[in-house]
């Protein structure tokens, strides 16, 4: 900037901006300081006390907007007063909105986290998307709520945590808010940006949250072997490819995002004792049952997406869309042989590096996002 022709210049605006609207704390505190030490070289003194200037006027303006969107909230809390409800809670009766804990997300369609206090003084959170077709999050959760009764009816001890989601319109809708829960991503951020690359990460996180009761411990490493076995099944079988490291509770380099058909890293092999332990065993064999329960309801699974087309979602718009299901069943294969090829696939992802540079990356970026 000091090179530059003149003060205001492209560089210099972009620079500011960024600094203010990327990541204030990580770019915008550096930044001030950097202009501030640069303003008592006598030769520079009056072009960086107008940049020191015109970066203090703009973070004044974004949080001038910030407290303007809570404002707007607040004066939702007196037209509305006692009369709000939501798509998701039909029957619960909202207050108002606590602006103070509503905010816009880190991700490209910028999604609105919503805090609602109810009649009973209760908090309600949810997530607004517009943007997505939310109608395919419906049908993926009720096909997934379909999938756990199948494995309970069967006896297959698999877990997977189900949320409520409602489709407000073709391009948005209403998200619940799952309570008590945290994202891979955050546990990998506690181990620094590299943290997706650390094996012991889980098992850590596991050991901490745990670290009173012995016994609570091994019904946490239960629950995982479970909810692991549950969803490596489940979105293998759907081939959902929105997985990285934020989507588990930008392609920046030329190469496929989804190498392997489901996730299974090598931190979450590490908490379950690693692939040569017993407990490790257990989880691969209940993917194989998981799997084989499936195969036996392949006209079940296949008729209820048929009756989904008509609804012209993105990711459902003939029947070819289905076949992948069809296929990822490998109904030409005995059960043994089944669940053989799926531990098979299993071991693909351990030997799969990608989805760990990819969760990396998806750190970084949402570490610089504004």
């Amino acid at each position: 900037m000091k090179w530059e022709p003149y003060a205001a210049s492209r560089l210099v605006s972009w620079v500011v901006h960024r600094a203010v609207d990327g990541a204030p704390m990580l770019l915008g505190v550096p930044l001030f300081w950097a202009l501030h030490v640069e303003s008592f070289v006598p030769h520079y003194t009056q072009r960086f006390q107008l940049l020191v200037q015109a970066y203090l006027m703009t973070a004044a303006a974004t949080s001038s907007l910030d407290s303007q969107l809570r404002a707007r909230l607040c004066a939702l809390n007196v037209s509305f007063a006692g009369r709000l409800s939501l798509p998701l809670h039909s029957k619960c009766t909202l207050v108002e909105f606590i602006s103070s804990e509503c905010r816009v997300l880190k991700s490209p369609k910028r999604p609105l986290w919503l805090t609602l206090e109810t009649a009973s003084r209760t908090k309600v959170r949810v997530i607004f998307k517009a943007g997505d077709d939310v109608r395919q999050d419906m049908v993926t959760l009720q096909l997934f709520g379909l999938m756990q009764q199948l494995w309970r009816d069967a006896n297959i001890p698999v877990q997977l945590q189900l949320y409520e989601c409602v489709a407000t319109s073709p391009s948005s809708g209403v998200v619940e808010v799952v309570g008590d829960a945290i994202t891979t991503a955050a546990i990998h951020k506690e181990g620094g940006v590299l943290g997706p690359m650390q094996d012991m990460r889980f098992a850590k996180w596991l050991e901490t949250q745990n670290a009173s009761s012995p016994k609570h411990y091994m019904q946490a490493l239960d629950l995982f072997r479970r909810s692991a076995a549950g969803y490596c099944v489940a979105t293998h079988v759907l081939g959902i490819g929105d997985r990285h490291n934020d989507n588990i509770m930008v392609g920046l380099m030329n190469f496929k995002r989804d190498q392997t058909s489901f996730v299974f890293t090598k931190e979450m092999a590490f908490a379950l004792g690693g692939t040569e332990s017993p407990f490790f065993a257990t989880f691969v064999a209940l993917c194989g049952r998981a799997l084989n329960e499936l195969r036996q309801h392949v006209h079940l699974i296949s008729t209820w997406l048929t009756l989904m087309v008509p609804a012209n979602m993105l990711e459902l718009q003939d029947v070819h869309d289905i076949y992948h299901v069809v296929e990822a069943l490998v109904m030409d294969l005995t059960p043994t042989e089944a669940a053989l090829d799926f531990a098979g696939k299993i071991h693909t992802c351990l030997g799969d590096p990608y989805k760990r540079i990819d969760n990396t990356i998806h750190n970084l970026v949402h570490l610089l996002r504004p």
